[in-house]
């Protein structure tokens, strides 16, 4: 069986992000094997529940509260001997994807195999998944939504988030306070409480004290966590994926074995950690969001999804405003709120609605 994720996600102030492209339109690293440092025009992201995930834009989130599903564990991912790359990945654009869905989303996650949105109601639809309760979303009216292996968790427009799928332990009891961001893994939760900014985690493999300080997103990979502090500066934990790059940061978004962050003033993207597919091997230029998978990392650069690392099949072509990236699949919603999912079709992952 493939190893467990946490999908990632990614919200650009004009949406969320999408998945890998083509192995034909992927651009390579260089033979020599240099890592690459990607510059995505990622928007500022919304009020986050990434991701996760996908999974803050910030690390997955949207504006105000930041949500971000991240990145889950990756075919052959390692959590050990990491690198930053910092330019000269090869990039892939848009191929044809799949056509675009009648479904009308204003938020979109992906998870290991299964997706979700939220539709202009505020209502939650999912689909794909390993087992029927990852996708049987819980009725109610949400703003915010994160992916992680088989659960998800959605905040409400008060913050206070509900969770649901295949759990394992007690994630399913998020605490009684107030978030703005939210990101889930393998078999953990975490977000941001809005009463101190402080991160709090929630599952059965939470860390026993999260990292201390006033946080603006946070995104979980597999089986480690990633946080922006107020200052953007870039925190993990449990990652093994080597030093975190420093800087300033907009957005952060943790995968299966390695990360992406966009920096606050460039607009270009840093990776670290695993590298075996040429997933942290950023691409160059100005992004507006950048989202981190399995063995794979996307981002929107001038609304266009451009793709690095393992062939996950072509993304569709056009401008879109959201992204999502899951284990082998990936999602993104154009301006009109439109799905268009491209990838593995096993699970169903790639596969919205109708409507």
């Amino acid at each position: 069986m493939r190893p467990r994720w946490s999908a990632a996600l990614l919200f650009a102030a004009t949406g969320c992000a999408r998945l890998l492209g083509f192995e034909d339109s992927y651009e390579r690293r260089s033979a020599d094997g240099e890592a690459g440092q990607a510059t995505n025009d990622v928007g500022d992201g919304g009020a986050g529940a990434q991701g996760g995930t996908g999974a803050a834009v910030h690390a997955g989130s949207t504006n105000g509260g930041k949500t971000t599903t991240n990145g889950g564990s990756g075919k052959g991912g390692t959590t050990s001997g990491g690198s930053t790359t910092t330019s000269g990945g090869t990039e892939s654009t848009g191929g044809n994807g799949s056509p675009p869905s009648r479904l009308v989303l204003k938020r979109i996650a992906a998870g290991e195999s299964h997706a979700c949105g939220i539709r202009t109601s505020g209502e939650l639809v999912c689909w794909g998944g390993f087992y029927a309760e990852t996708a049987t979303a819980p009725s109610g009216s949400f703003s915010e939504i994160a992916c992680g292996a088989e659960a998800s968790c959605a905040l409400d427009a008060d913050g206070y988030a509900t969770c649901w799928g295949a759990f394992p332990g007690d994630l399913a009891q998020p605490p009684n306070v107030a978030l703005t961001a939210i990101s889930v893994g393998n078999s953990t939760a975490c977000g941001v409480r809005a009463s101190d900014q402080a991160l709090v985690c929630w599952g059965p493999s939470a860390p026993a004290k999260p990292p201390a300080g006033k946080f603006s997103a946070v995104s979980l990979g597999s089986d480690f966590g990633c946080a922006l502090t107020n200052e953007g500066a870039i925190v993990c934990w449990d990652s093994g994926l080597g030093a975190e790059p420093s800087g300033k940061f907009s957005d952060i978004s943790a995968g299966s074995a390695h990360a992406c962050a966009l920096g606050s003033a460039s607009g270009t993207v840093t990776c670290w950690g695993a590298d075996e597919s040429g997933e942290a091997a950023a691409v160059n230029g100005v992004f507006q969001s950048v989202v981190a998978g399995g063995s794979t990392s996307c981002g929107l650069k001038g609304g266009a999804i451009v793709c690095w690392g393992y062939d996950r099949g072509a993304p569709p072509k056009g401008s879109f405003a959201q992204l999502a990236l899951g284990y082998d699949f990936g999602c993104a919603l154009d301006g009109s709120g439109h799905v268009q999912c491209w990838g593995d079709t096993s699970y169903g992952g790639d596969q919205p609605p109708s409507e």
